[in-house]
């Protein structure tokens, strides 16, 4: 078992090779709807990635071991982001502590897919200066850091320098999805490609869904519509959750202008 050759160097190893649950071929396989679904905040797919996380991360640490390890997340500076869903989700299963990065939004990184056009250089220096770990909460602690999908690496490996910097003894890292390497945009043409593919459908039952999240990747996207299918998206759910979607997207779009 893993843990027991950690034990071995009295706990003084950081982990650096990543562990990827799947990988994406494809803009037509299952993982593009399952990651865009993430993107916009789909519960059904938070829920199914916290659980195939959280069944690896018990296959690598026993359950006493898990009771050393608090969880982390490769923070953005969009709040509400799937990586955070995901996270909290894993911790709960758990019974872990959460403790989240954090990032400052840094001038055009407001606008959603600004971070995305960036090959790893870009990201890596974007995130170098964007990137807060709070003082004193990984000193001495073992850490199991999460996201969502791994691209360039630039998050995960922002994530640890910062961790390690701040005295994490352990890190074991996890991506649920590895992305392609070919293109540094893939996010945003996964994205892409769904709506491209599926039309409004998908976008209408995101919508309609009381239980689903609203990330701001989905609030962007639905300000990138025409006048005429964002009514289409609005006319097609309940009274109580157009209402919802009203407000949240006046308070996105507000929140945009103020940055």
């Amino acid at each position: 078992m893993l843990i027991s050759f950690l034990e071995s160097y009295n706990y003084l190893v950081i982990l650096t090779a990543i562990t990827f649950l799947h990988s994406f071929v494809s803009c037509d396989d299952y993982f593009s709807q399952l990651f865009s679904g993430l993107k916009l905040g789909v519960k059904k797919s938070v829920d199914l990635c916290a659980e195939e996380i959280a069944a690896e991360i018990k296959k690598q640490l026993g359950h006493s071991a898990r009771k050393d390890f608090v969880l982390t997340c490769c923070p953005s500076p969009i709040p509400n982001y799937s990586a955070l869903y995901i996270s909290t989700a894993v911790a709960k299963k758990l019974g872990i502590p959460l403790i989240s990065l954090k990032r400052r939004v840094l001038g055009q990184e407001k606008y959603y897919d600004y971070y995305y056009s960036k090959d790893k250089k870009e990201r890596l220096k974007l995130i170098k200066e964007t990137l807060i770990c709070p003082k004193g909460k990984f000193n001495g602690r073992n850490i199991i850091l999460i996201d969502d999908a791994y691209s360039t690496g630039a998050a995960m490996e922002s994530a640890e320098k910062i961790l390690r910097k701040n005295g994490a003894k352990i890190i074991i890292q996890i991506a649920y999805l590895k992305l392609p390497k070919k293109c540094s945009a893939t996010e945003a043409e996964v994205a892409q490609c769904l709506f491209t593919k599926y039309g409004l459908d998908f976008l209408v039952s995101t919508a309609s869904d009381e239980n689903n999240f609203l990330t701001p990747r989905f609030l962007y996207t639905l300000l990138q519509l025409q006048p005429s299918q964002l009514k289409t998206i609005l006319d097609s759910v309940s009274v109580s959750r157009k209402s919802y979607l009203i407000r949240s997207i006046k308070e996105y779009e507000k929140a945009q202008c103020e940055k």
